[in-house]
């Protein structure tokens, strides 16, 4: 008895908790409308669920039921869900969701203030904007609730694009005033000014340089008219301060002074207005007077200690500067995560508006991973920029084309700027065999059981036919498997021709058909003037060692250096089917004996 009236309190109790869990998420869907998106759907679907639950919950109290257990279990679930509920959509970042004020058309430096005073973090791009004043607000991503743990995204205009395209009318007969007036429409920042004597109206255009499509730092030269006869004249010079630059060089060349433009830092005037002149206004100036303009281009922007910052601070005082800010991350054994290794500028530095910040980040210890094959060693290496070195050695446990081992262990921190070796397996060591004199089917026996792979090059020759006469790799040479070997194969013997009898210059000219003897028997053939004398002979032998299966370029350069009395020229050729680095004529140059006048033609495979 005393155990069914236990149960009976326990189902009491779940049920009314259940009720006042319902009317609790209820409650906070009426006060806190403000956060969700749609109220009218969402209120609703509440009061359906808050209905059900009231009657679910005055069944079970009036009618009874011996099987309290799935009533209990029911009424947890119903409980988790409304606590879920509660969390979910009016939880702690919820109620500490702040509605952001529009900042359209409004000053980046009100962003920053509203910010720091909501402590809600602003990251901020530039975009190129007629409309929007340059470091005003374009858009931003979040109208309406925030966390305080997310980031409000504001685009800044960056002013018009220089660069865009434009129709620039014709503007002959035009004043001065009515030019200004279209140059700043446009926007255009390198226009060109000249005033001439002209039958035109005085100070209306005469020509201009460019007309229809152009771009907004194109240089445009406008010529103004003087009018018929132009009167040089003393005049007052006028207060340039805070004028535009076409202003003043429409002023200066109206008057035919001379002038020189440079620029300084100034935190009051803005950006390309006039900030002083070095000859004050009411003084008396003529024609050809020099007159110097100061012009401003903007406040003067010290750099602080960067180093000594937090992110988020170098992201505000970016901000109110109206600097850019470019973000890198490197991995670094000293530093930790998310500090700062370096920036571009230096403690004290005097930078101008738009500036780039190029700031490198910690991303912590960089760890030797476990690599399952060499491409992803590869693709590691290339993703993190980290310098690696190759080293091939000959292995009878590693297949050829696997790694042996690398320079650190997996989990081991690898040291800045250090260079990772991996030593690559070429495989079994095998020594080239001699094929020279073989027949075409005998060697390419040999070299099948050898597993090494062949190219044929038929040449003519006065060996018998199908001979081996060469090989690109010399017998006796430290090999692997599946390397290519180049074999030279004699299409039959070669037909003398009359240039060969006359090749070699030391050679009697008596022939051995003849009856009748050379009367200068003993007497060398005289070379063309403008030929070479042979005076050295070298046996060139294209050994293992002189190729360089990694760089092309290497093998050419330690055959010049190993053979100076030949003359070598290199020519590189792809797509052979011969390894990297080896050359392809082999046949016709390996064992072979060349002058100080041959010039031999070395065809390598890239």
């Amino acid at each position: 008895m005393e155990k069914r009236e236990n149960k009976s309190i326990l189902k009491t109790m779940l049920l009314v908790f259940l009720l006042l869990i319902a009317i609790t998420n209820f409650t906070l869907c009426i006060v806190f409308k403000e956060n969700i998106n749609d109220f009218t759907t969402t209120f609703i679907g509440e009061s359906i669920l808050i209905i059900f639950t009231f009657m679910y919950c005055l069944f079970l109290f009036t009618h009874k039921t011996k099987n309290n257990s799935i009533i209990n279990f029911a009424s947890i679930i119903l409980i988790i869900f409304f606590l879920f509920n509660i969390n979910n959509r009016f939880g702690v970042d919820s109620i500490d969701s702040i509605k952001p004020v529009n900042f359209t058309n409004k000053s980046i430096a009100e962003v920053i203030k509203w910010s720091e005073k909501n402590k809600i973090s602003i990251d901020q791009i530039y975009e190129y904007s007629d409309l929007i004043p340059e470091n005003k607000v374009i858009a931003q991503s979040k109208y309406d609730n925030i966390n305080k743990h997310d980031t409000l995204k504001i685009a800044v205009s960056d002013g018009p694009n220089p660069t865009k395209e434009v129709i620039l009318p014709d503007m002959t007969n035009w004043d001065v005033e009515k030019v200004v007036k279209q140059v700043k429409k446009d926007y255009l920042s390198n226009i060109v000014v000249d005033f001439n004597e002209s039958d035109k109206k005085e100070n209306t255009v005469i020509s201009q340089s460019k007309t229809g499509t152009v771009k907004r730092d194109d240089e445009i030269l406008i010529t103004f008219s003087l009018g018929e006869h132009f009167e040089e004249k003393e005049i007052i010079l006028r207060d340039l301060q805070e004028m535009d630059r076409i202003d003043v060089l429409i002023y200066l060349k109206q008057n035919r002074l001379e002038y020189e433009f440079n620029d300084d830092f100034d935190k009051k005037i803005g950006k390309g207005k006039v900030i002083r002149q070095d000859v004050s206004a009411g003084s008396t100036v003529k024609p050809g007077d020099k007159i110097v303009i100061t012009l401003s281009k903007g406040k003067e922007i010290i750099v602080p200690n960067l180093k000594k910052m937090s992110i988020k601070e170098i992201s505000n005082w970016a901000i109110k500067n109206k600097l850019r800010l470019e973000f890198d991350y490197k991995y670094d054994e000293k530093i930790k995560k998310n500090k700062i290794i370096s920036v571009n500028y230096n403690y004290k530095d005097k930078i101008k508006e738009k500036e780039t910040l190029k700031i490198t980040l910690s991303n912590g210890k960089l760890k030797m991973p476990k690599f399952n094959t060499l491409d992803d060693f590869y693709t590691w290496v290339t993703k993190y920029n980290i310098p690696y070195q190759e080293e091939h050695e000959f292995s009878d446990e590693v297949k050829q084309g696997e790694v042996i081992s690398y320079s650190y262990k997996p989990g081991e921190v690898i040291k800045n700027d250090d260079t990772i070796i991996v030593k690559i397996s070429d495989g079994k060591k095998i020594e080239m065999p001699n094929l020279v004199g073989l027949s075409k089917s005998e060697a390419e026996s040999k070299l099948s059981k050898l597993k090494i792979n062949y190219t044929l090059t038929y040449t003519a020759s006065n060996k018998a036919k199908n001979t081996v006469i060469a090989q690109s790799i010399a017998a006796g040479s430290k090999t692997s498997a599946n390397i290519t070997v180049n074999l030279t194969i004699s299409s039959g013997e070669k037909k003398e021709t009359a240039s060969s009898s006359n090749k070699n210059y030391n050679s009697n000219n008596s022939s051995s058909n003849s009856t009748t003897p050379s009367t200068n028997t003993n007497t060398p053939s005289t070379p063309p003037s403008n030929t070479c004398t042979p005076s050295t002979n070298t046996v060139v032998y294209l050994y293992e060692e002189l190729y360089d299966f990694t760089n092309p370029s290497g093998t050419c350069n330690k055959v010049k250096s190993t053979y100076p009395n030949v003359k070598f020229t290199c020519q590189y050729k792809s797509g052979t089917g011969i390894t990297k680095g080896m050359v392809i004529n082999s046949g016709a140059i390996d064992s072979k004996t060349f002058t100080n006048c041959d010039t031999v033609v070395l065809q390598i495979s890239e």
